[in-house]
C-alpha cells in the first residue's frame, strides 16, 4: 500500500503543472507557446541522462534513500518551477525546477518496481515470476491514478487559486511524504547496510540477494 501511494505521489507530482505550465510561461515571461512548450522536454531529457548513473548511485545509496531523495527533489522543484518569492522570478529557475523534476522522476521510477518486486517476493513468499507480475500490476495502478489525478487536480487548483497554489500544494504533500517513505522503510535501509557498518553489495543484483538473506 506504501508503495502505492508512492507511485501516485511520485506521478502526481511530476505531472501537475502539464496543464499549467505553458500559459504560466507564456503569461510570465512573455515566451510564444513554441517556445513554452519546448520546456516539457527538459524534464524526459534530463530522465534520459541521468539512467545510465542510476544503477550505481542505486549501488552506493540503495534503493529506499534514493527514493525518499526523489520525493524531496519534487519538493524542491515545485517551488523552482513557479518560482516561489524566496527565489528569483526567472525562467531560468522553472528550467531548474523542471530539471529537478527530471532527475527525480529517475530517483524514484525505477528503485520503486524494484521495491515492489523485492516485497511480494521475500515478505509474502511469492515465486519470483509472480512477484514480478504481482509488482508490475500495482506498479501500473499506481502510476495511472497518479496519472490522472495530476493534470486534474493540478489543473484544478490552477483554475481556481493560481499556479503557485498548486506549485506549494505539491511541494507540501511531496516533502511530507519523503520523511515518511524514509521512516517507513527505516528498518530496510538498515538492512540494505548504506549508513550501517554492514558489508555492502557490490550491484545491484547482489543486493537484492543481501537484502533476501
Amino acid at each position: 500500500l506504501a508503495c502505492i501511494i508512492a507511485m501516485v505521489v511520485y506521478v502526481y507530482g511530476i505531472t501537475f503543472f502539464f496543464p499549467s505550465l505553458t500559459q504560466h510561461l507564456t503569461e510570465v515571461y512573455n515566451l510564444s507557446v513554441s517556445i513554452a512548450s519546448l520546456f516539457f522536454g527538459i524534464n524526459m531529457l534530463l530522465y534520459l541522462a541521468s539512467l545510465p548513473f542510476l544503477t550505481r548511485t542505486i549501488d552506493t545509496f540503495g534503493l529506499y534513500a534514493i527514493s525518499s531523495f526523489g520525493f524531496m527533489l519534487i519538493a524542491i522543484g515545485a517551488l523552482l518551477v513557479y518560482p516561489i518569492d524566496i527565489f528569483p522570478k526567472t525562467f531560468i529557475c522553472s528550467i531548474i525546477g523542471l530539471s529537478i523534476f527530471g532527475f527525480a522522476n529517475a530517483a524514484i521510477n525505477v528503485p520503486i518496481i524494484m521495491i515492489m518486486e523485492f516485497i511480494f517476493k521475500n515478505y509474502f513468499h511469492i515465486n519470483e515470476a509472480l512477484s514480478n507480475d504481482i509488482a508490475s500490476a500495482f506498479y501500473n495502478f499506481g502510476l495511472n491514478i497518479g496519472d490522472f489525478s495530476g493534470p486534474v487536480l493540478g489543473g484544478f487548483l490552477s483554475d481556481h487559486f493560481g499556479f503557485k497554489v498548486s506549485c506549494v500544494f505539491t511541494s507540501i504533500v511531496s516533502a511530507p511524504f519523503s520523511v515518511f517513505f524514509f521512516w517507513f522503510f527505516y528498518d530496510e535501509l538498515k538492512n540494505e547496510g548504506r549508513f550501517f557498518l554492514v558489508k555492502k553489495p557490490e550491484n545491484v543484483n547482489e543486493k537484492l540477494i543481501f537484502l533476501a538473506n
